[in-house]
């Protein structure tokens, strides 16, 4: 087995220890899920969980706490840290400490002022040597496992729920899982924007046959030399085809310029995930051939390719459409500072 496919099992798995914590109905001992560290060469691991955050504007002193793993307990330790990469927003700590008795610590980032859109990377890295052969045992484990992870997700969330399903199909098909510990780690940031309504469209989809209302919103704090708007539907096939788009939060991302109108330079390239399985797919190269975005006054007509996240394969482009309440569309226009209440 290849050590990166290693490594991302054990990530998998400390997810899944972290994510078990959290569920009401199964308490399990913590040693029942955990690695069992081989102690042959000390060292220490970074976990799944260090992988960044996401944070809405308005936030103050945010924190983000980053897990570390050593595969022994005994004694106080300090581990120095080191860190790379576009740092002006983080307060950073020099070290962290492990008190005796414990195999796991963790340090905060202080996350200070970044601007609303932005997003940023950080490396850190531990200052010592990694850890060598770890294995989780799952032939022994597997059926309390089961058991107990079957009765987390009946009561989880679908990230728990689609986790806990993942690793117990992995654990199930082999024994043990050997794997090294990694020292260093890249932390992703980023801050929203602040998203006000504008409004309601009426939004019809050619792809799903179906139609209904569906707010419209604007990035508060977007702006651009040409003074566009930076614009998205909200969770649009969530609300009108909901078989297809089991949650909100997959929303359609778009530009109008400065009196709202659409454009073909006005769609970001790229795919977006608008459905579970389906997304909307834009090429500049495809423009006057599968994709178009253009109105007429508050009517407004987006050509998109769809895209199957299974296969990777591309369907032939269908016209979606919405027409924006005419009188929400007009004080849109008269003042962008105007916000739907």
């Amino acid at each position: 087995m290849h050590m990166k496919k290693i490594f991302k099992s054990f990530m998998a798995l400390m997810s899944v220890v972290l994510l078990m914590a959290s569920c009401d109905n199964a308490s399990p001992v913590k040693s029942d899920y955990d690695p069992v560290f081989d102690e042959s060469q000390k060292g220490y691991t970074f976990a799944a969980s260090s992988q960044g955050a996401t944070y809405g504007v308005g936030y103050e002193d945010s924190i983000y706490s980053v897990l570390v793993f050593r595969n022994y307990t005994e004694g106080e330790e300090t581990v120095a840290l080191q860190f790379g990469g576009d740092a002006q927003y983080f307060e950073l700590p020099e070290s962290v400490t492990f008190q005796d008795g414990q195999d796991v610590t963790s340090f905060d980032i202080n996350v200070q002022g970044m601007p609303a859109g932005s997003s940023f990377s950080i490396v850190a890295a531990l200052d010592g040597p990694a850890m060598t052969y770890c294995h989780f045992d799952s032939a022994a484990l597997v059926a309390k496992f089961r058991k107990d992870s079957l009765d987390c997700i009946a009561n989880s969330d679908a990230k728990t729920a689609a986790a806990l399903g993942g690793l117990i199909a992995s654990i199930t098909a082999q024994d043990t899982i050997y794997l090294t510990g990694e020292t260093q780690t890249q932390i992703d940031f980023e801050v929203e924007f602040t998203w006000v309504s504008k409004g309601i469209v009426l939004f019809v989809s050619n792809w799903e046959g179906a139609q209904g209302e569906v707010e419209i919103q604007q990035a508060l704090e977007y702006s651009d030399a040409a003074g566009n708007h930076y614009m998205r539907l909200n969770s649009p096939y969530y609300h009108v085809a909901p078989d297809y788009c089991s949650a909100a939060g997959k929303h359609a991302y778009f530009y109008l310029d400065k009196d709202y109108n659409a454009g073909n330079d006005l769609v970001p390239a790229g795919i977006q995930m608008v459905e579970d399985a389906y997304g909307w797919y834009w090429h500049p190269n495809y423009v006057g051939v599968y994709n178009q975005f253009l109105n007429q006054g508050n009517v407004y007509l987006i050509s998109v390719l769809w895209y199957q996240f299974s296969s990777g394969s591309l369907y032939s482009p269908t016209n979606e459409m919405w027409q924006w309440e005419e009188e929400h569309y007009n004080a849109a226009k008269a003042d962008p500072n105007w916000i739907f209440e």
